[in-house]
This record gives C-alpha cells, sequence and structure tokens, in this order.
C-alpha cells in the first residue's frame, strides 16, 4: 500500500480523532481511506445516474441495475 501526506484543518482532525475515539475507525489512516471509498462510490453513483438519464432507462430496470451495482461494489470493497 502506497503512502500520502495530507493536510487538514484542525476542526477535520478533531472530527476524525473523535470517530476514533468512539470506534467507528481504527485509525485516522483508516477514516481517510473510508472517506476516499465513499467520494469514489458517489462518483460512480454521478456517472451512473447520467446514464440512466441519457438512455431513459424505466424504474424496474433503475432498481435491478442498482442491485447489481451493489453487489458489484460488495464484491470488490468487503
Amino acid at each position: 500500500m502506497e503512502t500520502l501526506q495530507i493536510r487538514l484543518p484542525e476542526k477535520q482532525l478533531q472530527d476524525i480523532d473523535l470517530q476514533v475515539k468512539k470506534g467507528v475507525f481504527k485509525s485516522r489512516s483508516d477514516a481517510v481511506r473510508s472517506a476516499l471509498e465513499r467520494l469514489r462510490f458517489l462518483a460512480f453513483m454521478d456517472a451512473f445516474r447520467d446514464v440512466i438519464e441519457k438512455e431513459n432507462v424505466n424504474k424496474k430496470d433503475l432498481l435491478k441495475e442498482l442491485q447489481n451495482a451493489r453487489r458489484e461494489l460488495y464484491r470488490q470493497y468487503l
């Protein structure tokens, strides 16, 4: 795994540290990785929404595709 040094505002570090203290994350690094994974997921969903709008997909097909996407994400990240 590669390393990355970043600078964050004190408030963001305090928020991360609080989540670590509560046991939500194991470490600051774990929290940052989780945030980046969520950002990647949101970008995926934006692209997915664009395709849905362009292809004029109906609700039933959309739900089926969302289930498939969720399965794929779980497979990749869990």
